[in-house]
């Protein structure tokens, strides 16, 4: 069974914001009269400004930090110009302080992500911890490097000055703070939401290399959106991949937090990847054998694939509305096992659209 293309405009719709740009003149007198503005350059008709539109309308409403505004290249050519805006959207935080100039958002286009990026920004770089504040900063953000330098020597007295360093490097991304604890041993801690890494100072050597993989490391998310630019990347690295298939960022988020732990546990084997359904539509439902599921609305749409063989398992179209959101991390779980067990044979193209049972 084909998905017609008013079936998938109908799965893929999710509730719309309408962009309310400000004006030319408004921007400047913002960046006039804000410690901090973020702004969205965008070109409202082009498919990545319409996804960012209810993300954005959230980060405004919820921001503390900063003006955040945006403007329609298209309308007010002037300012975007003047800022050799090149691509849309594009996303540029101003800050009053001259000496702070302009920062690039290269991040996550999503709320979450802008209201972190922002808190970053209004925090020095590092930032200092103790007691009192440190339970708050790792609730600020999503990776959070804190270095306790203790008592240092001759041979960790290099380490400070290295962290400063890629702390102002990455200060964009994630949030680098050091400790007022100097009764351990020096090293540097990532907390994350799926755990935290140590790494003390003789780990991280006399250079920035083991600091920098450290940094890449830990700050590599456990379920990546998986897109057309690193698709090769992930198909490639000799695990199977666990797809989901979501059609609003906040139904992303939330499979994510669902599905968090499962994917540190079974990481050794298996990537655990989210899929736009506006970027890949009709391509990837049909390649993962989820049609079937996508035009009954039963699901979820969820399926394994094996690169190394070109096995595909989809989860069958039956039991689960998908439009009850994301699963259960038990409903994945038992997937997933139930394919290691052999009980879920290989889906065969043109054989049917999915199992109809497991």
């Amino acid at each position: 069974m084909r998905l017609t293309n008013t079936a998938l405009l109908a799965l893929v719709a999710s509730p719309a914001a309408a962009w309310k740009h400000a004006s030319e003149a408004n921007i400047r007198k913002a960046l006039t009269d804000n410690e901090r503005t973020l702004v969205a350059f965008v070109e409202p008709s082009l498919e990545p400004c319409k996804r960012l539109d209810i993300e954005w309308t959230q980060a405004a409403k919820e921001a503390t930090d900063a003006a955040v505004l945006s403007i329609d290249c298209t309308q007010d050519t002037k300012l975007c110009a003047e800022l050799d805006v090149a691509s849309y959207p594009a996303i540029r935080l101003f800050h009053r302080d001259s000496s702070r100039g302009v920062q690039r958002y290269r991040g996550v286009r999503e709320a979450p992500d802008l209201l972190a990026f922002l808190r970053r920004a209004a925090r020095p770089v590092p930032s200092t911890v103790d007691e009192k504040n440190f339970t708050t900063l790792l609730k600020d953000d999503f990776v959070v490097f804190v270095a306790r330098y203790g008592k240092t020597s001759n041979d960790d007295e290099t380490l400070p000055a290295r962290f400063e360093q890629l702390a102002s490097t990455y200060a964009d991304r994630y949030t680098f703070a050091v400790s007022t604890d100097l009764t351990t041993s020096p090293s540097v801690t990532c907390y994350r939401s799926h755990g935290e890494l140590v790494r003390t100072a003789a780990e991280l050597d006399a250079s920035t290399t083991a600091l920098n993989a450290f940094i890449e490391t830990c700050a590599a998310p456990l379920v990546v959106d998986l897109t057309r630019r690193n698709e090769l990347h992930h198909m490639g690295t000799g695990k199977s991949l666990v797809h989901y298939l979501y059609s609003s960022a906040s139904e992303r988020r939330t499979y994510i937090k669902e599905v968090q732990k499962l994917a540190q546990t079974y990481g050794e084997y298996l990537q655990f990847t989210t899929v736009n359904l506006r970027e890949y539509g009709d391509d990837m439902l049909k390649a993962l054998g989820l049609q079937k599921s996508a035009a009954q609305k039963k699901g979820p749409l969820l399926a394994v694939q094996n690169p190394s063989n070109g096995d595909v398992f989809p989860f069958p179209a039956a039991g689960i509305n998908n439009g009850d959101g994301p699963p259960a991390a038990a409903v994945v779980e038992k997937f997933l096992l139930d394919i290691i067990q052999g009980a879920v044979p290989p889906w065969m193209p043109g054989a049917g659209d999915g199992h109809d049972e497991l």
